[in-house]
């Protein structure tokens, strides 16, 4: 199961990743969140992997497309 949360902070976005990050639909809702919060003012991102367990190709396919 896969878990997370989105602080908005002053400057930045702390992204909290928990579980496991392994299905596409999960990948790409969290893919949708991120992108519509990401503004000109507010273009930096933390991801926390502290309590992600388990990482595979769609979850790492996500993160670099939010990156990109």
């Amino acid at each position: 199961m896969f878990n997370f949360t989105i602080k908005d902070k002053s400057s930045y976005l702390q992204v909290n990743l928990e579980g496991r990050l392994m299905i596409h639909e999960d990948a790409q809702l969290l893919q949708n969140r991120l992108s519509k919060l990401l503004s000109k003012k507010k273009n930096y991102i933390i991801i926390n992997f502290d309590n992600l367990s388990y990482l595979n190709s769609s979850g790492l396919g996500a993160l670099i497309t939010i990156l990109t």
